[in-house]
């Protein structure tokens, strides 16, 4: 964490800025757009089929990208504050990490919403698509 006192700061700032400057273009591409097209068409054929195809595999990997974001490996980087460090820095004990282990338990809970919330409209696409 950037405050915490542990971890590598500036390297988990700039996976953050690689994450979000690949990521939003490449989930507009694949998932809006890919969405938004299959909706307007009604005929079947090849351009329907890889736009579900577009949106099934960045959602594959926006699933895993929450999973990982909810468990926050340690061995990977402090730069997802998940379950790991929420019981880490509850259970040190200090004002300032028991801070930073409820703002990592906000975290928690936020993604697992939106893993919760992505596995509903997943379950509406492929409900659509069959």
């Amino acid at each position: 964490m950037f405050f915490g006192g542990a971890g590598a700061g500036a390297s988990d700032w700039f996976m953050a800025t690689v994450f979000m400057l690949s990521g939003v273009p490449l989930s507009w591409w694949a998932w809006y757009r890919g969405l938004y097209s299959v909706s307007q068409k009604t005929q079947p054929g090849f351009f329907l089929t890889a736009a579900y195809g577009r949106f099934f595999f960045n959602f594959g990997f926006h699933i895993l990208m929450a999973a990982w974001m909810i468990a926050g490996l340690p061995a990977v980087g402090d730069m997802c504050a998940g379950i790991f460090t929420v019981f880490g820095r509850l259970t040190a004990g200090t004002g300032f990490s028991t801070f930073l282990g409820f703002c990592a338990l906000i975290n928690v809970a936020v993604w697992s919403t939106v893993l919760a919330l992505s596995l509903w409209v997943g379950g509406a696409a492929l409900n659509r698509s069959s």
